[in-house]
C-alpha cells in the first residue's frame, strides 16, 4: 500500500468527520457549480443522493468486481478508514470526472462497502476452502 501524501489524508479526515448528510451536500454544491442554472438552496441532501445514485453502477463496477473489495475487505492495512477511502479514491480517481474521489470514498466508506458490494460473512471461508481444494 502506498503512502497517503498528507494533503489526501487532511482531506480525507475532514470528510470522515462529517456525517453522510453533509457529504450528500458538499457532493450537490459542486454538482451545481457545474451546471448553468443557478444554485437553488434547499433539498441539497436530496440532490447530493441522487447524484451519489447515478455513480452506483460504475463504483460497484470498479470496486467491488474489479479490484474485488469482497476478497480484500479483512486486509489489516485498510481497517483503517483513511488507508482504505485513499485506496478507493485512487481507484475511481479517473472514472469519476469533476468530483473530487476522495468525497465520494469516503461516502462509500461510511456508507458500508461490506454492504455496499454485497460481500457474504462467509465468502472468506468458502475462498479458503476452494483455494485449498485445487492445492
Amino acid at each position: 500500500m502506498r503512502t497517503i501524501p498528507e494533503p489526501q489524508r487532511q482531506e480525507i479526515e475532514q470528510y470522515i468527520s462529517q456525517d453522510l448528510d453533509t457529504l450528500y451536500s458538499v457532493l450537490d454544491l459542486i454538482r451545481s457549480s457545474q451546471e448553468p442554472v443557478s444554485y437553488l438552496p434547499g433539498n441539497e441532501i436530496v440532490r447530493g443522493i441522487a447524484k451519489f445514485d447515478e455513480f452506483v453502477p460504475l463504483l460497484r463496477q470498479k470496486v467491488c468486481e474489479e479490484w474485488d473489495f469482497c476478497t480484500k475487505r479483512n486486509d489489516p492495512e485498510l481497517s483503517d478508514t483513511i488507508n482504505l477511502a485513499a485506496e478507493i479514491a485512487d481507484i475511481i480517481a479517473t472514472s469519476i470526472i469533476g468530483f473530487p474521489p476522495t468525497l465520494i470514498s469516503t461516502i462509500l466508506v461510511k456508507k458500508g462497502l461490506t454492504a455496499f458490494c454485497m460481500c457474504r460473512e462467509n465468502q472468506k471461508k468458502q475462498e479458503k476452502e476452494s483455494h485449498n481444494s485445487r492445492k
